[in-house]
């Protein structure tokens, strides 16, 4: 069942140790795409830090104290490679080390507003045209790595953080353990298809192939799916849930 998620709300970093030009390209790309939300950083390591936002379209300045753009850029590739990214520059070219990044486009701070304008407008049709996949990042031992979102079907909570399964590119079940609480991770999924049918488990209801009074079954691609209980307590609560889901995004996976 379902898949048919809409399109969640443009994340847009600017990370710049200049913080009035970052709040002047705020402005204008405000402008441009009110359905986004924005993201300031004046450094690289606030950027990485911010690892688990997983941003669609990155402003990044080459020039900074600390970790420049070239080392930020070439980090935060290790686990979002779809960003579409932007170079900030007053007086830097193209090197090699930033072109191994994927750069879109290398944005001049000198540029007149009319340019600036072009250039924007170029800038986020390709990262309106650029596909999307959601992911959820999680950290293990000070270690982070991202998870596609559609592909969870559950995460369960452990004595010291959470279980997240989930399907690989082959369709086979694999377990990633985290040490984040099941709890903060629902928190970062926001309202994407998850819920509770038993305290123990976050359940993802595109995955629901099956609903009983006491169990679901998770389609985990095995010819009996995957059956897990339901709480007597979180029953009613999630059968609601799940039916205002299965209404809205029909039947499609995908």
């Amino acid at each position: 069942m379902a898949g048919n998620i809409p399109d969640t709300i443009y994340k847009i970093a600017i990370c710049d140790d200049d913080r009035a030009y970052g709040l002047s390209l705020k402005e204008k790309l405000s402008a441009l795409i009110p359905q986004a939300s924005f993201y300031l950083y004046q450094s690289g390591e606030e950027l990485l830090m911010a690892a688990e936002v997983m941003h669609d379209l990155i402003f990044l300045d080459i020039q900074m104290k600390g970790i420049d753009g070239n080392a930020a850029a070439a980090e935060l590739r290790k686990y979002n490679e779809g960003a579409v990214l932007v170079f900030c520059s007053g007086v830097c070219q193209p090197t090699p080390e930033s072109i191994k990044v994927a750069p879109y486009r290398y944005l001049m701070k000198q540029f007149s507003d009319r340019e600036m304008d072009a250039e924007l407008r170029e800038i986020l049709r390709k990262m309106k045209s650029t596909p999307r996949h959601d992911y959820l990042l999680v950290r293990k031992n000070g270690e982070a790595y991202r998870i596609r979102t559609a592909d969870i079907l559950y995460i369960a909570k452990q004595k010291r953080g959470s279980m997240v399964y989930a399907l690989d590119d082959r369709a086979e079940l694999q377990q990633h353990a985290t040490d984040e609480h099941v709890r903060d991770l629902q928190k970062r999924l926001g309202d994407g298809g998850f819920a509770f049918p038993h305290d123990s488990y976050l359940v993802n209801c595109r995955w629901v192939k099956a609903f009983r009074k006491d169990f679901l079954i998770l389609d985990d691609g095995t010819p009996d799916g995957l059956q897990l209980n339901i709480s007597r307590s979180r029953r009613e609560g999630f059968k609601v849930y799940f039916m205002e889901y299965w209404d809205k995004y029909g039947e499609t996976k995908g």
